[in-house]
């Protein structure tokens, strides 16, 4: 079986983002709505990053960017998605929430703790050839102190 982040954007963008934002939504105490593009029927490629990466959910207190990792132990953040999430960040507050699928539990981690590092994480290509960098969770995630 291909890994998630082998397969094409297609079908990854049939799958990405569901059982995250479901942990999510299960899991957050306090009140937020839904608030980022879920797999709109317009064309997200002709859209500015800053709007098609909107961050998925709206708090009385910040923003919430919702992400999952699997197996291989790797957040997978675009680069072009982290530039536009720091733009919302110098917006209104920023948390990016890592479901862990594996584990099968979760973290809250503050954007201006994780943006800091990410030029320090290796480089990765997706297929289609949008770059990435890749955070091994458990060593640089797990162990940050949880903000929710």
């Amino acid at each position: 079986m291909t890994s998630f982040k082998d397969r094409s954007f297609s079908q990854r963008f049939g799958a990405m983002g569901d059982e995250a934002e479901g942990k999510f939504e299960e899991r957050h105490e306090g009140k937020f709505v839904r608030y980022g593009l879920n797999r709109p029927p317009i064309s997200m490629a002709m859209l500015p990053p800053m709007l098609r990466y909107t961050p998925d959910y709206l708090t009385s207190h910040g923003l919430i960017e919702v992400q999952g990792v699997g197996k291989d132990r790797k957040l997978k953040l675009k680069i072009d998605k982290a530039l536009s999430l720091q733009q919302w960040h110098q917006t209104f507050k920023l948390t990016f929430f890592v479901w862990d699928s594996t584990k099968l539990d979760s973290i809250y981690i503050p954007w201006d703790e994780l943006y800091p590092v990410l030029p320090k994480m290796p480089i990765e290509m997706f297929p289609e050839g949008k770059p990435y960098w890749s955070i091994d969770i458990d060593e640089h995630i797990w162990d940050a102190p949880s903000v929710g």
